[in-house]
């Protein structure tokens, strides 16, 4: 990852003082490029509770979106989890290089015929949630 913790972008800055390499305006440009980088990232999870005698029928669908999906520009990872204690609920994760790349995955037609597939099955709305790494906001203070 280009993630770089605010005290180790300081250590090479010192670091960097002391053999007399330029500071300070290329400095702030570097943690602008990082955090600009980091802080696109974004995590999607979909939780679905499926009705009885469907979870083959989903895991099917799922694991067929999931290997066309690799290939979506902008995906860095997918994964689908069954919960241990319910196996009638579904969670996925996705990881996007952007909200941006997120929002075009969202809006194709692929997605939209995904859910309305899966939306079907559903004995519960499907609930969403958009998180992000905790590192990557340390250069928001």
């Amino acid at each position: 990852d280009l993630f770089v913790p605010a005290a180790a972008a300081e250590k090479g800055q010192r670091e960097r003082r002391r053999e007399g390499i330029a500071t300070g305006a290329q400095d702030d440009d570097y943690r602008a490029k990082v955090a600009t980088v980091q802080l696109g990232k974004v995590i999607r999870m979909s939780e679905r509770v499926v009705k009885p005698s469907q979870e083959i029928k989903v895991k099917e669908l799922l694991s067929e979106v999931e290997k066309e999906i690799r290939d979506w520009p902008g995906m860095l990872s997918a994964e689908t989890l069954v919960d241990t204690a319910d196996p009638h609920r579904f969670v996925v994760v996705t990881e996007w290089e952007s909200r941006k790349h997120l929002q075009h995955w969202l809006k194709s037609d692929l997605c939209k015929d995904t859910v309305a597939k899966l939306d079907k099955e559903l004995d519960k709305p499907v609930a969403y949630r958009e998180l992000m790494h905790h590192e990557d906001d340390v250069f928001l203070l």
